[in-house]
């Protein structure tokens, strides 16, 4: 189950940022992103908790190594952003445009 979820997991990431940064389903998004936040949060507080030494979080391969307290920072920041656009989707959003609510047309 481990390895389907490692597998699985990288595709869904990328599917909700870019449903995010198009504000697609933006508040579904925003929920999908902000559980996957809370589920990273958990992994890296119960990780903390048992005292598990890690060089680094793993969260963006070798590209960025941040350490387990830094990644619970991102992670929270990250959170507190789907927060926001859970309650104030953009004005720019796709589902704005979809629903009519965009008001800047040319005239």
């Amino acid at each position: 189950m481990v390895l389907s979820a490692a597998a699985l997991l990288p595709w869904a990431e990328l599917l909700i940022g870019w449903a995010l940064i198009l504000g697609l389903r933006l508040r579904l998004a925003a929920a999908a992103a902000g559980a996957l936040f809370c589920g990273f949060l958990f992994a890296l507080i119960t990780v903390k908790a048992k005292g598990i030494q890690l060089p680094n979080c793993g969260c963006f391969g070798d590209a960025i190594h941040f350490t387990p307290v830094q990644a619970m920072l991102f992670d929270s920041f990250l959170l507190a952003l789907c927060f926001l656009a859970w309650k104030a989707p953009s004005a720019l959003s796709l589902d704005r445009w979809t629903e009519g609510g965009y008001t800047g047309a040319r005239k």
